[in-house]
């Protein structure tokens, strides 16, 4: 029992002097002191893609970029899935924090000609799409950011973003252009891919070419 008594006054003691320092500081205008832990704000790394059109881009160059950047490709890099942050904004835009960009979650209503697709996107600036008039159409970069090794609706590609547009314009283009034969590269959602496709003869088309995609607009998020 002696001992029991012993052990119990340093431990009195021991509370009664931090009591009196707590009393103490809050008498003096000053918060006793605690131990927090300030959390850290969460990073978003947000990829630098080429946003300006581009001309004579090889297989191998388009290879290269999808390796780079570690996005998904069903053929060319099938094993990397590329990490987006996409927010639904809830106004007909999708917002990729992950690489800073600003998509339309639909995009045109029906198939259009490359040269309609140019017009399509004029029209969102006209208009002010959204209150922004920087829209433009992806190149083959950005458009390979969406390409989702995981397969939604029949669609690689997020189910934030329509179904429809399953194959779509970039702005890029490869190695052949005349008014007759042009080669561009384009997403096909449904196999996943990244194709460099040769447009169809256009002697029926007035400066335009006969094959047909969706597009959808692209800006940078500010």
């Amino acid at each position: 029992m002696r001992k029991l008594c012993f052990c119990l006054v340093p431990a009195f003691l021991l509370l009664s002097f931090c009591f009196s320092n707590t009393v103490a500081a809050f008498l003096g205008g000053q918060e006793p002191e605690t131990q927090t832990k300030s959390p850290s704000p969460k990073s978003y790394a947000k990829l630098s893609l080429r946003k300006e059109p581009k001309k004579m881009l090889s297989e191998k160059i388009v290879k290269a970029m999808l390796k780079k950047y570690g996005f998904y490709e069903r053929e060319w890099n099938p094993y990397h899935h590329f990490a987006n942050d996409f927010v639904d904004n809830g106004d007909g835009t999708v917002v990729d924090r992950a690489t800073g960009l600003m998509w339309q979650r639909d995009g045109s209503p029906k198939p259009l000609t490359l040269k309609r697709a140019e017009y399509y996107i004029s029209n969102l600036n006209n208009t002010q799409f959204m209150g922004y008039s920087d829209w433009r159409m992806p190149t083959i970069e950005e458009l390979a950011s969406l390409i989702s090794g995981n397969v939604s609706r029949g669609l690689h590609i997020d189910p934030l973003f329509s179904a429809q547009q399953s194959r779509c314009w970039s702005s890029d283009s490869g190695f052949v252009e005349d008014k007759e034969l042009k080669d561009v590269w384009v997403v096909n959602f449904i196999g996943g891919l990244t194709v460099l496709q040769m447009l169809s003869d256009n002697t029926y088309m007035l400066f335009d070419y006969m094959d047909t995609y969706y597009v959808r607009g692209v800006r940078s998020a500010k």
